[in-house]
């Protein structure tokens, strides 16, 4: 499983080319969450649904580990 959350965000920071910093940590600054937008917004739109799939992925795993550590 530790391999399967690692990967999604290195996909997402490759294809954006923003540091993995500002990807996963909760301290953004407003600059590097405009900057992503950017990128996001000059994106083909597949490789846009790729990224918000990633994320869709990215966040259901999260919640699965949150879920059981609660058990």
């Amino acid at each position: 499983m530790r391999a399967f959350l690692l990967k999604p965000p290195k996909k997402i920071r490759t294809v954006l080319g923003v540091p993995s910093d500002s990807l996963l940590s909760g301290d953004r600054e407003k600059n590097d969450a405009a900057a992503l937008v950017e990128r996001l917004e000059r994106m083909p739109p597949e490789s846009f649904r790729t990224v918000c799939g990633v994320i869709d992925n990215q966040q259901e795993a999260f919640s699965l580990g949150e879920k059981q550590n609660r058990e």
